[in-house]
């Protein structure tokens, strides 16, 4: 768009000043052409209102012709003067009141002086206040295109807004959002059931082990559904079955025929862990339990939790208390509000994942890291995130080294402790992998 009006005008002041019509910028349909036309009837318009003759006519002062004024003819040896407007007629001196030495002084300097008759004078006088009304409504005129202009621009980028406002569904959102939590538990995480088979021979390849394995045991014949079959790079096989009754077939049946060669275990799986978060004060494990029993008439005798630790808000002073539970009880308690004491808590899922403020890395505390340099949560670069200026674009130092290792189309241009980054949802859908959320 323009920048100012003083662009199109030489002098905004000047009723008279010479319009400078501006390029218009890019835009498409009606409104183009309605503003393409309106700057050349513009242009038009202010030089046909603005013009003024120089007063070249073939008369001169030589030539006989009639005077303007009493329209008889000028003698050859009569003193004359040629008016300069737009009439360009001869008149006596004596009848435009001007003398001898007047008209000397007047065709001295005739470069500078342009002598008007009367009514050419009343035409300019009336072109100037015509010529200074047009640029003012030239002005307004600009005014309403620029913000016509403004608008088309608007409605054109309306629907990359839309767009752009579209909620995008990516790996990050679908695992780390709010879901009920009976979808989240009736999902593969509540049949999680595995068996994970070790040799003893240390040297055994993977290949002799999937072989021996496949020929001496026959699903179909132990009722044991396989829902997965993995070698992991230690040479181990896990099997993961439907359900827990299937998994215990399968379990008595390998223990029977390869127990000599093999050490057969089920897969260690985690309980669910709870948090409650905005607690009045600290609980002991008993006292929370019961109260919770008392006031929500869904928890009964046959639901628990075991604390395992709670800390006090830096900024609210309220208390969280994180603790293990059955599936059972997280079911009924994950993702609402409960009663507790004269209010009211939220309930929610703990994954309880390690990450150290420090590297920004998974898997430790802070206190325990063994990187050289600090790392920048913000903009991953050699420096605390309290001394990071933010003018960069935020970048993952997670996902960027994800990015390179594994050449893998991942975004890492967000803040590593952004709850919808890749890398921390995945470590999310591993724990609830790991975690048995049956009774």
């Amino acid at each position: 768009m323009y920048s100012t009006l003083k662009d199109w005008y030489s002098d905004e002041e000047d009723s008279e000043a010479r319009y400078n019509p501006p390029k218009y910028p890019e835009c498409n349909g009606n409104i183009k052409k309605y503003l393409q036309d309106f700057i050349i009837s513009t242009q038009d318009l202010l030089e046909c209102g603005t013009s003024k003759s120089k007063g070249n006519c073939e008369k001169t002062p030589n030539s006989q012709c009639a005077c303007g004024k009493c329209l008889k003819l000028i003698g050859a040896n009569e003193s004359q003067i040629v008016c300069n407007g737009k009439c360009e007629n001869s008149f006596h001196i004596k009848c435009v009141d001007i003398s001898q030495q007047e008209l000397k002084k007047i065709l001295s300097m005739k470069e500078k002086i342009l002598w008007l008759c009367d009514n050419c004078k009343s035409f300019v006088k009336s072109s100037k206040t015509d010529n200074s009304t047009t640029i003012h409504n030239m002005k307004n005129m600009a005014l309403i295109m620029e913000i016509l202009l403004n608008l088309e621009q608007k409605i054109e980028n309306i629907p990359l807004k839309i767009n752009e406002n579209e909620p995008k569904l990516t790996y990050a959102s679908v695992t780390n959002r709010s879901i009920p939590i009976d979808n989240l538990i009736t999902s593969s995480t509540i049949n999680n059931h595995g068996i994970i088979i070790k040799p003893k021979n240390s040297t055994q390849t993977i290949t002799q082990t999937n072989q021996e394995i496949q020929t001496k045991i026959i699903p179909s014949l132990a009722k044991a559904p396989v829902k997965s079959y993995k070698n992991t790079k230690k040479g181990y096989v896990i099997i993961k079955t439907e359900s827990k009754e299937a998994n215990k077939n399968l379990m008595d049946i390998m223990k029977t025929k390869l127990e000599e060669k093999y050490e057969v275990d089920l897969i260690k799986q985690n309980k669910p862990r709870i948090a409650f978060l905005g607690l009045k004060r600290n609980y002991e494990n008993h006292e929370l339990l019961e109260e919770i029993r008392n006031l929500n008439y869904n928890v009964d005798e046959d639901d628990w939790f075991d604390i395992k630790y709670s800390r006090q808000s830096k900024f609210t002073k309220k208390w969280i208390i994180y603790a293990e539970t059955n599936g059972r009880t997280y079911r009924k308690l994950v993702n609402r509000e409960i009663n507790i004491g004269w209010g009211q808590c939220k309930v929610v899922e703990d994954h309880n994942i390690l990450k150290c403020y420090r590297c920004c890395g998974f898997g430790h505390k802070t206190s325990n890291c063994t990187n050289k340099e600090e790392i920048c949560s913000f903009c991953a670069g050699n420096h605390s995130v309290n001394k990071c200026s933010k003018n960069t674009k935020p970048k993952c130092i997670n996902c960027f080294f994800d990015k390179s290792k594994n050449n893998k189309e991942i975004n890492f241009m967000h803040p590593s402790d952004d709850k919808e980054c890749p890398i921390f949802s995945r470590k999310i859908q591993i724990c609830r992998e790991h975690t048995d959320y049956s009774e």
